[in-house]
């Protein structure tokens, strides 16, 4: 179970001691070396067991302390982002409140401008009479002074002329 050379060492030395007078079987001396060798190892694997232990409860200490810190950062950056948040639902309702506040203002000032100005005139409200047959002879007569003749705007003058008569029998 041990190593040979320092079984072999030891029971040298406990040959060379058994001139003192004292001797051990060797039966006994082999189980006193394995009992030895056994206790040593014994110590050993259990420093061994140690140290990776702490070291595994060092490591575990340190993740704990970790994610205690991020938390501690989770918490505070979700508290900087209500923050924010709460200040950009403010603008925006802010700026809702503005615009729906010009908006009337607004209605409100195009509604008085059109009663203001339809009550004054009324040829605002009315449509003008022959506006297209009055378009049509003017562009007509317009060409006959560059050169075409009067008489090709007659049928434009009949047409002018009924509708004169019928704005004047309406109103």
């Amino acid at each position: 179970m041990g190593n040979k050379a320092s079984t072999s060492a030891t029971e040298e030395s406990l040959e060379s001691s058994s001139g003192s007078g004292t001797s051990l079987s060797p039966g006994l001396q082999t189980k006193v070396i394995e009992d030895f060798q056994s206790t040593v190892l014994k110590e050993e694997w259990e420093k061994r067991q140690k140290y990776v232990l702490a070291r595994g409860n060092e490591r575990k200490i340190k993740e704990l302390q970790r994610q205690e810190q991020l938390e501690q950062q989770m918490t505070a950056f979700q508290e900087q982002n209500k923050k924010v948040q709460d200040q950009l639902d403010n603008k925006i309702d802010a700026t809702k409140a503005q615009f729906v506040d010009t908006m009337v203002e607004m209605q409100h000032d195009a509604k008085r401008l059109e009663d203001t100005y339809t009550s004054k005139n009324k040829k605002f409200q009315q449509e003008q009479p022959c506006t297209f047959e009055r378009a049509n002879l003017t562009v007509c007569l317009n060409g006959s002074s560059k050169g075409t003749s009067p008489t090709q705007c007659d049928d434009l003058m009949e047409a002018m002329d009924r509708c004169v008569k019928r704005s004047l029998v309406v109103h």
